[in-house]
């Protein structure tokens, strides 16, 4: 865990985040202006964006699919899953 070197000394921690980010900063800056570079990153961006909402619809798919295949137990009283008559 970071901790304050003193009363106004800045964190360690967040003096080597700035500096990251910084850096991170100016390559963004330097990748807006190259025109090619630009479009490339964004194309690879969307392509993991649409790679990443295939995995999600995918996954809802197969939870629809498992509820099909794993019903819940009835009641066969009410016919309600779970219910709170089972028993009584």
């Amino acid at each position: 865990m970071a901790t304050k070197l003193g009363g106004a000394t800045a964190n360690v921690d967040d003096k080597f985040q700035a500096e990251d980010d910084a850096r991170h900063l100016t390559e963004a800056a330097k990748i807006r202006q190259d025109a090619k570079r630009h479009k490339l990153a964004l194309n690879h961006m969307k392509k993991k964006a649409s790679d990443i909402q295939s995995s999600v619809d995918m996954e809802k798919k197969a939870a629809k699919g498992l509820a099909a295949a794993f019903p819940a137990d009835r009641c066969a009283t009410c016919g309600k899953a779970n219910c709170a008559c089972e028993g009584a």
